[in-house]
């Protein structure tokens, strides 16, 4: 797994019990790399300026012109996804999760850049210490 991948989970647990397929998108490593963060992806969002959202504090990748197929938005004012990697890796290789495909290095950084722009939000702010990418109150 690395910076950028954009994992599908099937049959992805809420913490509320539902469930459903889910993609996400590898943002960070912990500093020892025992966890990993993601942020989710949707189908739902209705802004269609590419990038970020200053309002809905989500970030839109229109479908086809990267890798998804359909209009995305990822969702930026939720709490970050933390995972433990081996635990990850573990679903990867018995096929209950899998690596769909890869985001180019400079969508990553704005998906970086847009955190950084929503860091007054409290959930946003966590995201951004996490990440260590530098903020302004």
């Amino acid at each position: 797994m690395n910076i950028g991948d954009v994992v599908y989970f099937s049959d992805y647990e809420f913490l509320d019990g539902g469930h459903a397929d889910k993609l996400f998108v590898v943002l960070a490593f912990s500093a020892d790399k025992d966890d990993v963060i993601f942020v989710m992806a949707s189908s739902k969002g209705k802004e269609k300026n590419q990038g970020c959202q200053p309002t809905q504090k989500k970030f839109f990748i229109r479908g086809g012109s990267s890798t998804f197929p359909k209009d995305t938005w990822l969702d930026l004012s939720r709490k970050p996804s933390l995972f433990k990697t081996k635990k990850v890796a573990s679903k990867i290789e018995k096929g209950a999760c899998r690596v769909m495909t890869t985001l180019p290095p400079q969508k990553v950084n704005e998906i970086k850049n847009c955190l950084t722009r929503h860091s007054a939000e409290s959930l946003t702010r966590e995201m951004c210490l996490i990440l260590g990418v530098s903020y302004k109150f």
